[in-house]
Parts: C-alpha cells; structure tokens; sequence
C-alpha cells in the first residue's frame, strides 16, 4: 500500500507484555478521536487494538500483535487448504461490510498480506484500521489482494473440490462484483464444504441466489430477496412436510378401504342369506371362502400401512481410503525430535555419520555427516534438550503443525521465533512472543533479525539454550 509507506515510518516494538505495530507520522495527521473510541470500546471483531501517542510533532499508531502472525509469513511456511482460503476472505469481507455498524470508513482497512494478522490457532484474522481521512478503492484493493494472495503468494490444497478456487476467480473477475455478493458466495461455499464433496460439484452463482443492490462502493446495502442458504433451508423443510402429508393420506386411504370391504362383505353375505337365496341352506363353506377373501385383503392393506409408516432412507457411507502411512516428510520427523530418549554431547554430536536417531513412534531419521546442522542444546538444569536447525528457514514454538520444533511449555508462545539462514550466517526474529527472545540476557525487539554466533545464550521465555555451530569448530 503506497500509501502507508509514503506517509508513515513502520517499525516493531515490545512492551512488558506485548508486541507493538507502530506506524509513524511526522505530517500533520488529523486522527478521528471518536472511531479509534469506538474500536477500543466495543472491542471489534477482526480489527487490531489500537492506541495513539503523541510525541512533539509526530504521531504514532500503537497495535497490539502479541502472539499474531502476518500472513505473509504464515503462507511462506505452510500450504494452506481451500476451508482455510474461505475463511480468511469471508473474515475479511464480513469486516468490511460490518464496519459501518461502528461508523467506520471502509477505505481505511490495509488489505495488504504483510498488514494482515493471523491468529495461528484458530486463523483469526485481524486488520490494521487507520482512523484519519483517506481516499481510496476499497473495492478495487479487495480484488487485487484476492487475485494476489491466489496466484502469487498461497499454496492451496484445492482438495476434491476444484471448482471452488475457479468459481472465486470468476467471481472477483466479473463485472459485478461486489463485497457484500462475494461474502454471501463464500458462506454458502462453507455450507457446501460441510456435506460430501465430489469433483463435478457446482456452486450456485452468486446472483443466483442473492440479490442485493450495490452502491457506489461494491457493497449492498442490505435490501432483497434471502440467500439461497434461507431458500434452500424452506425447500427441504417443505418437501419433507410434503412427504408427511403424503404418507399421512395414504394411511387414511387404505384404512378407509378396509371398512369399505368390511362393508361390503355384510352386505354380500346378507343378500345371499335374506335375499338371493331364502328358501335354500345356508352354506358354512360360503361364509368361510368370504372370510378368508376378507382376511387376506386386510392383511395386504394393513401391511401397507405397517411398512410406509416404518420406511427410513439409510444412507451407507462409502468406505474412507487408509493414510499412507509410509509418506512421513521430513519436516515432520523435526517437529518430533523433542521427544528422542537420549543424550548426545558436543563430540558425538560431530562425529554422527549416519547415525540412526530412534523416534517414539519407532521410525528412524538418518542424519548423514555432510549435513552438520547447527543446534540449541539446552542450558536449564534440567533441559538438555537438542533443537537442530534443519533447514534454512526454521520456526521454534508450542503449536504444534505450525511450527518446525515445538517445546511443550506454556511460557513459549505458539510461534514464538524464527531462525533464518543468509549466506552461511545465522539469525534469530522473535514473532511477537509475549516473555520474549532474549541474546546473551538482552531481550530484542519482535520482527527483526539479530545475527547470532557460536556459543550465544539464546533464551526463549524461561527456557536457555547455547547456540552451537559445528561447522564453526571444524573450520578453526
């Protein structure tokens, strides 16, 4: 967004307890006191808390991203699958729409992946809201962070489902496209998404289904006919009303001929003693073939009623393929290596050559001696535990399957740092932990990289590591 680089000064800064978004402007800004009120009054869903300062001439921007992820980096890291792609958008788009509620101008959101924030538990995303007086195409910045985030930042695991991932494309390319439809279009997708999935599926359009009328800015303004949601929930309450009505009338029917046979019966029986044939014997044989014609008619009628009223559809559910249980990748044999039940000092740590290196769950990963990764051993009393630095980009916190290695300690934020490696030089970025990344007992500041050296105290929250490099003993 050139705008926010044009005008403000980003940069990163941690609190007592907190990591801080700060933009910076030394322009004279005039800040909208009443909606930074309403956001920190009402506690507005998928916006950042924000706070404003004052410093001689320049004011600061203050939001709070403790224990949140930019979701550019969240993306870099990870595939994420099509449910997930749905809900980040259909957060986005609710946020936009909703903003009016708390007398917010739309236009002020930064819809820029590196300003968005995700809560990498749940993907909750938050927005950065800049409450001054700004002019733009909310709209048009809307598309062209769909159209970005699809073809040039995400992986998606588009799943079964393929033609969801076209169908948004098609959406956002149209020319009439509009927030409120497109939020719609998503929601029913999640409402598809929660049935069986197969790969001919078609998604209903969104004019098909909602009609809103736009105004100047993409959105509807709330006026129309119900989604499809609302249409498709009546049709299927008024077809099975419909069944019932008609399994009810045919009950009624069939009772109704059995009296009406039963009827008929007497009356034969009695015009053939009294009438037909008065003079004569009355047969006991004839009585008795009328009996059993009777019998077997309300038998038939009467297990008609019996089997309709008991009649329930079953639906067999189609047998689920086995994981493979064969196709490990190596990230996730890293994320398990805190669980190893043994000790491995520095000199035999040098000399591992395809050393087998057992798992809990009975799996081997092979550490050839070329491989040489530099690793945290623990420092604690009671910590000596291994991290080895695996790849060139490696994530350390307590979430597990977001992160590369996970300590199981409640101090350590969900993802709390990241090692990085740069021509053969190692850094460390703290990502906005709540107690901190510290060096050699010197806390650094969230979002920046601090270059790291052999032998270094690296402390993550409670927990102290040494920095060992052994590519650094060998070369001295």
């Amino acid at each position: 967004m050139e705008f926010l680089k044009d005008v403000y000064h980003v940069f990163y800064e941690y609190g007592v307890s907190s990591s801080y978004l700060i933009l910076e402007s030394s322009q004279a800004t005039k800040v909208k006191n009443y909606q930074v009120e309403m956001i920190a009054r009402n506690k507005v869903e998928n916006i950042l808390p924000l706070d404003i300062r004052f410093n001689n001439e320049s004011t600061s921007l203050y939001y709070n991203i403790t224990s949140q992820l930019q979701l550019s980096q969240l993306l870099k890291r990870r595939k994420i699958s099509m449910d997930e792609l749905i809900k980040i958008l259909w957060s986005i788009g609710k946020t936009l729409i909703g903003s009016k509620e708390f007398l917010l101008n739309e236009n002020n959101f930064v819809l820029n992946e590196d300003y968005i924030f995700i809560n990498p538990a749940n993907l909750q995303v938050s927005l950065v809201y800049l409450p001054v007086d700004m002019e733009g195409d909310i709209l048009q910045e809307y598309k062209d962070f769909i159209l970005r985030m699809i073809l040039d930042i995400a992986d998606i695991d588009e799943g079964a489902c393929d033609n969801y991932l076209h169908k948004i494309l098609m959406s956002v390319k149209s020319e009439t496209f509009n927030i409120k439809n497109f939020t719609n279009m998503l929601e029913h997708m999640t409402a598809m998404k929660s049935g069986p999935c197969t790969e001919n599926e078609s998604i209903t359009e969104p004019d098909q289904y909602i009609y809103v009328q736009e105004d100047d800015r993409g959105f509807g303004n709330g006026s129309g006919n119900e989604g499809s949601k609302g249409k498709n929930d009546n049709s299927k309450n008024d077809k099975d009303k419909n069944c019932e009505d008609k399994r009810r009338n045919t009950k009624l029917i069939v009772f109704m001929a059995i009296i009406a046979i039963q009827v008929a019966a007497i009356v034969i029986v009695f015009i053939n003693k009294y009438v037909v044939l008065p003079s004569e014997n009355n047969s006991w044989n004839t009585y008795f073939g009328v009996a059993l014609v009777i019998g077997a008619v309300n038998f038939v009628l009467l297990r008609r009623i019996w089997v309709s009223g008991s009649e329930k559809q079953v639906n067999i559910p189609s047998p689920k393929a086995e994981p493979d249980k064969n196709s490990f990748k190596e990230e996730k044999y890293w994320n398990e290596i805190e669980n190893m039940d043994m000790k491995i000092d520095l000199e035999k740590q040098r000399g591992l050559d395809m050393e087998k290196v057992k798992l809990n769950h009975n799996d081997t990963v092979l550490l050839s001696s070329n491989e040489n990764h530099p690793f945290l051993k623990g420092a604690n009393k009671d910590n000596n535990e291994l991290i080895f630095i695996s790849k060139g980009d490696f994530l350390i916190g307590r979430l597990k399957g977001y992160v590369d290695h996970v300590i199981s300690n409640e101090a350590i934020g969900k993802i709390h740092a990241q090692i990085i490696c740069l021509e053969n030089q190692y850094y460390i970025k703290d990502l906005n932990s709540v107690n901190g990344t510290y060096i050699n007992n010197v806390r650094i500041e969230s979002n920046k990289e601090y270059k790291i050296f052999n032998g270094d105290r690296i402390t993550l929250a409670n927990e102290d590591y040494i920095f060992i490099n052994p590519t650094l003993f060998e070369a001295g």
